[in-house]
């Protein structure tokens, strides 16, 4: 009897999971690729994190929202990534990757505000940077494809996206401050 009641703890836990992380793991994605440098990192980061998240599931306080929560996991997972990668050619800092952390956990009515002050940031950009982020974050094409369409390299379309990501974190800064 006590088996059975607790397989089915177990299932409606494993259900809540699969209900949660679905609504939010596209979200969670763009989270974690805003923080690293390439799309391959962000592949393995996320799978890390979705491991992570399903084996702590238990910790979860189902009173609060999964998303930041997952984000504070993913953002650890993200700073292991930095601390153990052989390489040093990260474009964000480490205190630039925690303040885009902590803005992607704030309440929905800033996320919000922050949502129209990244419209009106984009409008700021050149025309072909407005582009490179729809395509990549609206439609959803791998970098490696808009690099052959353009003829350049993988690694050039990478720098330009973290290049743009800061040029917008600077505006909506700015703008925020004058609110």
């Amino acid at each position: 009897m006590l088996e059975r009641w607790i397989q089915a703890m177990q299932r409606r836990s494993e259900e809540t999971f699969v209900r949660v992380f679905s609504k939010e793991r596209n979200r969670l994605y763009r989270f974690i690729f805003m923080l690293v440098p390439s799309e391959a990192d962000a592949e393995d980061i996320f799978q890390q994190t979705s491991i992570t998240l399903w084996k702590k599931f238990d910790e979860f306080d189902p009173s609060r929202e999964f998303y930041p929560w997952a984000c504070g996991v993913a953002l650890r997972t993200v700073q292991n990534f930095r601390r153990s990668a052989k390489r040093k050619d990260f474009v964000l800092g480490d205190d630039l990757v925690r303040v885009l952390a902590d803005e992607q956990t704030t309440s929905p009515a800033r996320e919000l505000h922050r949502v129209e002050l990244i419209k009106e940031c984009l409008t700021s950009l050149k025309q072909s940077d407005r582009d490179l982020v729809v395509h990549v974050y609206h439609d959803g094409i791998p970098a490696g494809t808009i690099a052959e369409r353009l003829g350049r390299s993988t690694q050039t379309i990478y720098n330009r996206l973290n290049l743009i990501r800061k040029m917008l974190l600077d505006c909506v800064n700015r703008k925020s401050q004058n609110c």
